[in-house]
């Protein structure tokens, strides 16, 4: 409906801005047609409908902007109950003004997708300890052997198992291409027959040069030296073993640098005489 008179629903403000061009506003100002609202000239120029009022107005109080409405914008169309006045191409000068870019609310910020969490395999960690598993009837080849490993990394608890592919001084031996196949025939015995010595593991702390975590070392070459001292009498002295691994990073950020090393060390109620040295190189993989 039309109408010139003021609505009950008005109130002038205590402080009127001044009429014209508000400042820091688009050029030309926006001419309000039929079926023009609030929320559609905002959305149009992408600023909030409390940052276009404020930008014309100053206020947000719905009183005051019907005031302004009728006095500055020239409004003679109201709403069916009279409470408030509509946009309409018959308003004049029928002009609002639009902030200027600078004033434009940022684009809302795309949701980011929730992380995922963190495979216990990759967590790194400066607290280790093994434990060796002794060699398997898996692999056997012309100086080759195939030794079983668990490291259980302190800071999640977790225990990984490794298959250490070995090969003795004066042997050609690539391993490589026996890895898949070895972890075929692990995965495919089990957990509960391939490490029932885990029952009663004898863990050794891990002396750790860098941290590291379970996949990082998966594909390490390792280092071995042993030896083994028996005089066949019971001793728990002189009747032993002892074997050290160190594990030597062989990727592209630090080839060649150790990262951690640990002691194996055993002994025997009774053994056959003898005396025994070893060093071995091969590769470590991870198998679960």
């Amino acid at each position: 409906m039309s109408a010139t008179s003021p609505l009950s629903t008005e109130k002038m403000p205590a402080n009127p801005v001044p009429r014209g061009t508000r400042p820091g506003s688009r050029y030309p100002p926006y001419q309000v047609k039929d079926g023009d609202t609030w929320d559609t000239v905002a959305r149009k120029y992408s600023v909030a409908v409390s940052t276009l009022l404020t930008h014309n107005f100053a206020t947000t109080d719905p009183r005051e902007i019907n005031w302004y409405l009728r006095e500055y914008v020239g409004c003679n169309v109201a709403t069916t109950d009279r409470l408030n006045w509509c946009f309409s191409s018959s308003a004049r000068p029928g002009q609002i003004y639009v902030p200027a870019l600078g004033t434009r609310n940022p684009a809302a910020p795309v949701p980011s997708p929730p992380p995922s969490p963190v495979d216990p395999g990759d967590e790194e960690s400066q607290s280790w300890l093994a434990t060796s598993l002794g060699g398997w009837e898996l692999y056997e080849g012309v100086g080759g052997s195939l030794v079983g490993f668990a490291f259980r990394n302190l800071s999640n608890e977790k225990t990984f198992y490794y298959a250490g592919l070995r090969v003795g001084v004066g042997f050609s031996f690539d391993p490589v291409e026996k890895i898949e196949k070895v972890k075929e025939i692990l995965q495919g015995i089990g957990q509960a027959l391939s490490f029932w010595k885990l029952k009663n593991p004898n863990w050794s702390k891990v002396t750790v040069y860098q941290p590291f975590s379970a996949n990082r070392i998966d594909g390490c070459e390792i280092d071995c030296r042993a030896y083994t001292l028996q005089t066949g009498a019971p001793s728990t002295v002189q009747n032993n073993s002892y074997e050290q691994v160190t594990i030597v990073d062989t990727g592209l950020v630090h080839i060649g640098e150790s990262i951690g090393s640990v002691n194996f060390g055993g002994t025997s109620w009774w053994g056959i005489p003898e005396f025994s040295g070893q060093l071995s190189v091969g590769i470590l993989i991870r198998i679960w």
